[in-house]
């Protein structure tokens, strides 16, 4: 097989990859959650130092992420032999679980009497933590690039991964924070990092197999970094070319929004569901099973009966607009009932988000790589890590200037409406405007399709890209 031919992937290099999102899905959906509640409520932090902590950790962001990936996204001595990719992947996979762990394994130091010495300890590690996750994220991410070539594959694999993923994250919403978490008691938080840590190792031993690089594409990198290494392309210059090109900046703003507002949403629901809904963590467990059954069903009839009829584009859009309408209806529900089938909702329209996500993205990134005529998805990758982490910047913000504002007290048994109010805003308002804003721009000005996409794809073919 020639190096330039696009190669057909298979069912099981499907599957086997699809690992990768596991892993990501799982790990991130347990920062998010509980991070926040763990430090503020459990360990009794200010909520001013847990905001600040994650305001300096996505600062931290701004450097490491886009950066990182772009100085790993060469060959090294390896290369050759094992991939551009999975040592990467292997050493920063290895570092994140170790970091996720430790970040539940605070040394016994009283938050309240010595609260900068748990402040300090949460910074730290939660910047190791995230240099070691770019590190996995930007590799396993920029290297679904190179291995999915056609559209098709790039639907498939993207679907199934994606399937995964949310697996993944039901394994943490469903099972782990209401069944093993208890209120009260953090060392349940330090046994549930554990079982997760445990699960995610594993996971990333079934991943390897679907990030191999076959020799063909070890190959046609090798050859075109040669190339290119003739012709310097500084970071900066790099970046520039990036976001002047049109659908780069659309894309990366509607990823911007929708990292915003899901974060947001799951790191309040801890505090939406027993202070506001005054439900029990079963209620969670309820709706995460909900929402994954919506999505399994429904995730399959976006890809294989609507993608390609409306567009992927319009299918994003799309997913985020029902998604929007899921996370505003955490303005008025009151009942265990509403909350869980709301979520139906929820899982059809990130389904359909997710059903064209990583075909939608590796289009995206394609347009870069025809402009700049080199191939560096592991530093785009960096670039969508760090707005996906900033996303942690506006946890820290609007969290903490939220609780503070309507006077939220943790641990109490009965929160004042005020507060109330403050936490649906967190769940429901802000979320749910944040998904429309990115749904309207992928859809109005988004154009990267039909006989542009076509002739984008006839170009980096004939650059041997």
């Amino acid at each position: 097989m020639s190096t330039w031919e696009e190669e057909k992937v298979s069912w099981g290099k499907r599957s086997s990859y699809s690992m990768g999102f596991f892993y990501d899905y799982l790990i991130q959906a347990g920062i998010i959650i509980l991070i926040f509640r763990f430090y503020e409520v459990e360990l009794g932090l200010s909520v001013a130092l847990v905001g600040l902590a994650l305001i300096i950790f996505a600062l931290w962001n701004m450097i490491n992420d886009p950066l990182i990936g772009f100085l790993t996204d060469r060959p090294m001595r390896w290369s050759k032999k094992y991939g551009l990719r999975m040592p990467w992947i292997i050493i920063g996979g290895s570092l994140t679980i170790l970091f996720y762990f430790l970040l539940f394994t605070v040394p016994p130091v009283d938050a309240k009497s010595d609260p900068w010495s748990v402040f300090w300890y949460l910074v730290i590690v939660t910047c190791l933590y995230d240099t070691s996750y770019t590190i996995f994220s930007t590799h396993y991410s920029g290297g679904f690039t190179n291995i999915f070539r056609t559209r098709d594959d790039r639907r498939k694999g993207g679907t199934i991964g994606q399937w995964m993923g949310t697996l993944g994250r039901m394994l943490m919403l469903g099972i782990l924070v209401p069944f093993i978490i208890v209120d009260g008691d953090p060392s349940s938080y330090i046994r549930a990092a554990l079982i997760a840590c445990i699960i995610m190792a594993v996971s990333m031993v079934i991943f390897l197999p679907g990030m191999h690089e076959s020799e063909a594409v070890k190959t046609r990198y090798l050859q075109i970094y040669e190339y290119t290494e003739s012709v310097k392309l500084p970071y900066f210059k790099f970046v520039k070319i990036a976001f002047q090109q049109k659908n780069y900046k659309i894309g990366v703003f509607a990823w911007l929004m929708f990292a915003i507002s899901f974060s947001l949403y799951y790191a309040s629901t801890l505090y939406f569901v027993p202070d506001v809904l005054h439900l029990g963590m079963e209620a969670i467990a309820l709706a995460a099973l909900t929402y994954t059954i919506a999505f399994m069903i429904s995730i399959f009839i976006w890809s294989r009966y609507v993608a390609d009829r409306i567009d992927h584009h319009n299918l994003y859009a799309l997913g985020l607009v029902l998604l929007g309408i899921c996370y505003l209806a955490s303005m008025w529900i009151t009942t265990l009932v509403e909350y869980v089938l709301w979520h139906i909702l929820g899982g059809i329209g990130i389904a359909a988000f997710s059903a064209v996500f990583m075909s939608v993205g590796a289009d995206i990134r394609d347009e870069v790589t025809n402009a700049c005529e080199r191939h560096q998805e592991a530093a785009l990758g960096g670039i969508s890590n760090f707005f996906y982490r900033f996303s942690f910047f506006v946890i820290g913000f609007v969290i903490a200037i939220t609780h503070i504002l309507t006077g939220y007290v943790p641990g109490a048994a009965e929160q004042t409406e005020l507060a109330q109010l403050g936490i649906r805003i967190n769940v429901g308002l802000i979320p749910a405007l944040t998904c429309f804003a990115g749904a309207f721009v992928m859809f109005k000005f988004y154009d990267l399709k039909g006989e542009k996409r076509e002739l984008l794809m006839k170009s980096l073919r004939e650059k041997g890209l």
